[in-house]
């Protein structure tokens, strides 16, 4: 239990410095989010599956299921990179216009 409850400590511990140490961390969780959320969560198994059965014949059931994962990948592809644009654009926007607080600051970070 005490290596447990140490562990979670730390690990929150880290979490804190790195959260209060990077200015713009709301806008930097977007840009990882969007580099990659899409990429796990729509277009590796999309992937897998066209991987697993290109094989098999090519049936009408067949055809439409890859024709689905074709547009599964296709679509997050388009997320993942329009999701990126914005996130760049925004962190880009608020250092140029001085929306970001300074590291261990007490300044309201609520977005009112």
């Amino acid at each position: 239990m005490l290596t447990f409850s140490g562990c979670v400590g730390f690990t929150c511990a880290i979490g804190f410095v790195i959260a209060e140490s990077i200015p713009f961390f709301n806008d930097l969780l977007s840009l990882i989010g969007a580099l990659l959320a899409t990429l796990i969560c729509i277009q590796l198994e999309a992937y897998m599956w066209m991987w697993d059965n290109w094989r098999e014949a090519r049936t009408t059931r067949w055809k439409l299921l890859m024709l689905m994962n074709v547009s599964f990948f296709v679509a997050g592809t388009f997320i993942m990179i329009t999701g990126t644009w914005g996130a760049v654009k925004t962190i880009h926007n608020n250092l140029r216009d001085g929306n970001t607080t300074s590291p261990f600051s007490c300044a309201d970070n609520s977005g009112n």
